[in-house]
């Protein structure tokens, strides 16, 4: 019943980029660019409460035979105790934003230095390719670029 702000690159991955995983956010924020790098608008998107929470900082993949216990929401979650190994701790967004999702990782990637591993690089890109820049990720681009000063060249296509 609540919408909250979801960072699509999880604060905790922002933090391990900063240094400072083992310390608190506002620990964190005594650093140089974390600050801004957790408050990125192109980073936030507007969540369901539960979502966000399941999720919490879980990585994004492909989640075989997914259970659907959302309901009509296509968004899947396998906590660390659930299912076989492949499975466990990730979360699966719906296929019509799956390239939104990736070019936000390339984004934090080259902006602040976030990790994204190989594996899940290679599983960005191709979500990249399948999911294509649309009206509604540019529209969403224009006014956060204009708001934030700069833009996210993985959308304007700089």
């Amino acid at each position: 019943m609540r919408i909250e702000r979801e960072h699509v690159v999880p604060a905790d991955w922002i933090a391990t980029g900063f240094g400072c995983q083992e310390a608190s956010r506002d620990e964190c924020r005594q650093i140089p660019g974390y600050e801004e790098a957790e408050g990125d608008l192109f980073n936030l998107v507007p969540a369901i409460g539960e979502l966000n929470g399941d999720r919490s900082a879980r990585p994004f993949g492909i989640i075989p035979d997914e259970p659907r216990e959302y309901g009509a929401c296509d968004f899947e979650v396998v906590t660390d105790g659930d299912g076989p190994a492949q499975r466990r701790g990730m979360a699966e967004p719906m296929e019509s934003i799956r390239g939104d999702v990736a070019r936000v990782w390339f984004y934090m990637r080259d902006r602040y230095g976030v990790v994204v591993p190989a594996d899940m690089t290679t599983m960005l890109e191709g979500w990249s390719a399948a999911d294509p820049v649309d009206d509604a990720e540019r529209n969403r681009h224009a006014v956060i670029s204009q708001e934030m000063g700069w833009s996210n060249p993985h959308v304007a296509g700089e």
